[in-house]
């Protein structure tokens, strides 16, 4: 079959503007294999023009699950003339593919060349449902210097608190920023602050330099309210992305329980969660050294797309360089999951975090996932889009969550 033919078959079929007899031919031609190049690159163009943004209504999100069920579940598809049940089985799945992608929700494909050759797992699905309540019910928290502790969402916009020369201000959207007044910054002993987000919630804050943060769920820092040493320095724990203000006079460091991160003026993620089996640093750009806090003598610069992995046991501990995706590192800043090659647990502990959930995984579950979902989906639509890979079932019972295979 000519190109454009199959390209012609392709357009009608998302147009929705294709007779059953052509719609029925185009699955067959999917599922014959024949023209698979052809396809996966008109699936893959089909994406670059996909707007995140665009809405599936409830009514729409209803009907598509069930077709997605029924295309997948039913074991016994209705007979077709002149196909075998192998031949149905690889047109339902067919069909659940192209479904998915035409009404607004996308498979990311094994082979894209988009990706790197060390992404792995089974691909699974975005969905761009309209935004959700918070997952969690829980505020984040600022605690002061004094002890005092502030909650953020219901402290309304503008100033929330003051702090020798510096004002705290909570700006519309949820930015915390510190504005000065006479003085200058350093000229009084810093004082530390801990901004703390709770399962579910994230936020940005403007440290005193202008350098900006993303804190992901169930995570936190400590910073001063004003950089007065040798180096800026701010703990943390849970996950954070950085974006940097350069200055070479003060050099700008990240600590964690286990590790020590230094730049001069980069962006970069910082991963770092007690219940992970290693600490993760990733670059997007310039360039960071990062050190055991510990051993100090096991430390490395990384450049951007590496990623430092820091593993410490009671015996041992290693530092690994890696390259990433580092789209696919830093997504959950920008509300999504992205999976490239990650482990079921790990994916797991990533939606517990989010969904304040208990996640109990029963039986062998060594998969590896890829693809992306939107963190506005509810817990059960993620699972729904997870599941339908065929790697596990699940069992939703309020917050609590069993897994098998």
């Amino acid at each position: 079959m000519e190109e454009k033919n199959i390209a012609g078959m392709f357009r009608r079929y998302f147009d929705k503007t294709c007779t059953e007899e052509e719609r029925m031919a185009f699955l067959k031609l999917i599922a014959s294999g024949d023209h698979e190049e052809e396809l996966k690159q008109l699936l893959e163009e089909e994406l670059q023009h996909f707007t995140p943004g665009r809405k599936l209504d409830a009514a729409g999100a209803e009907a598509l699950f069930s077709q997605i069920r029924e295309s997948i579940a039913d074991p016994k598809p209705a007979p077709v003339a002149g196909f075998r049940r192998s031949l149905v089985k690889k047109l339902a799945i067919a069909a659940t593919l192209l479904l998915l992608v035409s009404a607004g929700t996308w498979f990311l494909l094994n082979n894209s060349s988009k990706k790197k050759k060390h992404t792995t797992g089974h691909p699974v699905a975005m969905t761009t449902f309209s935004p959700t309540p918070t997952p969690s019910g829980d505020q984040a928290v600022l605690e002061l210097a004094d002890g005092t502790k502030v909650i953020l969402d219901s402290s309304g916009v503008g100033q929330i608190a003051k702090q020798g020369n510096a004002s705290v201000i909570r700006k519309d959207g949820g930015e915390l920023i510190y504005e000065y007044g006479k003085g200058e910054q350093g000229s009084k002993e810093p004082q530390y602050n801990t901004l703390s987000t709770p399962l579910g919630r994230q936020y940005k804050l403007r440290l005193p330099d202008g350098s900006r943060v993303w804190l992901n769920a169930a995570s936190s820092i400590r910073y001063p309210t004003a950089f007065t040493g040798k180096e800026r320095t701010v703990t943390i724990s849970g996950e954070a992305y950085f974006e940097v203000e350069k200055n070479a006079a003060q050099p700008f460091v990240v600590r964690t329980l286990n590790m020590d991160v230094e730049v001069l003026g980069t962006d970069f993620n910082v991963n770092s969660y007690n219940d992970e089996p290693v600490s993760k640093t990733t670059l997007v750009e310039g360039a960071v050294r990062v050190s055991s806090l510990h051993h100090k003598e096991i430390s490395q610069t990384i450049q951007p797309g590496e990623q430092a992995q820091l593993a410490v046991s009671t015996s041992t501990t290693t530092l690994q360089i890696k390259e990433v995706d580092t789209e696919a590192v830093t997504a959950w800043k920008n509300g999504l999951f992205h999976f490239e090659g990650t482990p079921t647990q790990e994916v797991m502990r990533q939606i517990a975090r989010w969904y304040n959930a208990d996640i109990t995984c029963e039986g062998r579950l060594g998969k590896h996932f890829r693809g992306v979902i939107s963190r506005t989906a509810t817990m059960e639509e993620v699972f729904h889009m997870l599941s339908l890979t065929g790697e596990f079932k699940y069992k939703i019972e309020g917050r609590k969550v069993t897994i098998t295979p």
